[in-house]
């Protein structure tokens, strides 16, 4: 009978993760239809891989992901399929802004440089339209769109490929034997996805999470009340050094100028304890998966992102040990990337 309740719960979730696939992918034909990148262009048929490829690297992810909560590595998500009504009207605002999106992709207009962003501080690599969104990361309008955006592109799979990221920690805190007294510190916690899932499955830990945008941090701050929020740049991380057990970054490098990542990297070492680790979630790299490195190629002639090309061809194993870090282990998984580094004792 056990077995039988677990192959019902193996196959539900396999349904669900199909269901949102359709959810996301029905939306990315859409988009992309209206941007007129469907049919793909030759450019992209010829350099990206089928959809077949693609698909079977997001089932990979995705059986990663429900392998490692039916062990107990973590808990499940509290949803995988995206509730009707909102998946709706995310999905009719996000129509309604691609317009806007056109208009800047045809023009190639990316600058979002005022007077208040300069008032405000904000770095002049941090003031452009990164993937071409409307506002870049400077408003709330962009933070309300900016998960159903990226769910678009990674055919709902961004979630699980944050939610990999857990199990390294886990592993971690339960051979250092600091789960519960443990500090985390999420880098760039945009708008607060992660650090959602790092309160429910830490839930005696102390996490502190920072982002540069205030807007992001507002949306970020409602998911996870009981966290610390800090608004700043991940180039100078205030605080003392040698205070956390766990470091998590996701999904920010990419979007970095080299000095910016190697200034936040010495931030990161500076403020791990001695043992403690560094777990980094990006982009593949250039050969990590040979049959997806044409994607890699084409991903910054489809949407703006003016560091890409250089984060990919950089590989990010070598610089963190040049800085005094010792590679963990890495795990591929769909377009991520997971790294595990730690500072030596």
């Amino acid at each position: 009978m056990r077995a039988v309740f677990k192959n019902l719960k193996k196959w539900k979730h396999r349904a669900e993760e199909a269901t949102r696939l359709t959810h996301y992918l029905g939306h990315s034909v859409f988009t992309n239809t209206i941007l007129g990148r469907f049919p793909p262009p030759r450019k992209a048929r010829e350099m990206g891989p089928s959809i077949w490829v693609a698909l079977k690297h997001w089932w990979d992810c995705e059986e990663k992901d429900r392998q490692n909560i039916e062990n107990g590595l973590y808990l499940a998500p509290e949803e995988i399929v995206p509730r009707p009504k909102e998946f709706l009207w995310k999905s009719i605002k996000s129509f309604v802004d691609l317009w806007d999106v056109k208009k800047r992709i045809e023009d190639r207009d990316v600058s979002l440089m005022d007077s208040f962003t300069e008032k405000v501080g904000f770095p002049k690599y941090y003031t452009q339209s990164f993937h071409f969104q409307t506002d870049g990361y400077l408003s709330f309008h962009s933070s309300e769109l900016y998960d159903h955006q990226v769910e678009t592109v990674f055919m709902g799979s961004a979630d699980t490929m944050r939610r990999l990221a857990l199990a390294p920690i886990v592993r971690h805190l339960q051979t250092k034997k600091a789960g519960s007294a443990a500090k985390i510190l999420d880098v760039a916690c945009g708008t607060g996805k992660f650090t959602r899932e790092l309160c429910r499955n830490f839930p005696s830990a102390k996490v502190t999470a920072m982002d540069l945008s205030p807007w992001y941090l507002k949306k970020a701050r409602k998911l996870s009340p009981q966290a610390t929020f800090l608004q700043g740049n991940a180039e100078t991380i205030p605080g003392k050094a040698n205070r956390f057990d766990v470091v998590t970054c996701v999904f920010l490098y990419h979007e970095l100028p080299p000095l910016a990542r190697e200034n936040v990297s010495r931030q990161v070492l500076r403020t791990l304890k001695p043992g403690g680790i560094y777990v980094h979630v990006d982009s593949l790299q250039k050969g990590d998966v040979g049959e997806l490195d044409g994607s890699l190629e084409l991903f910054p002639d489809l949407f703006h992102e003016p560091f890409y090309k250089g984060y990919v061809e950089s590989p990010l194993e070598s610089q963190l040990q040049e800085l005094g870090f010792e590679i963990v282990e890495t795990e591929l998984a769909f377009y991520s990337k997971i790294t595990v580094a730690q500072k030596c004792l």
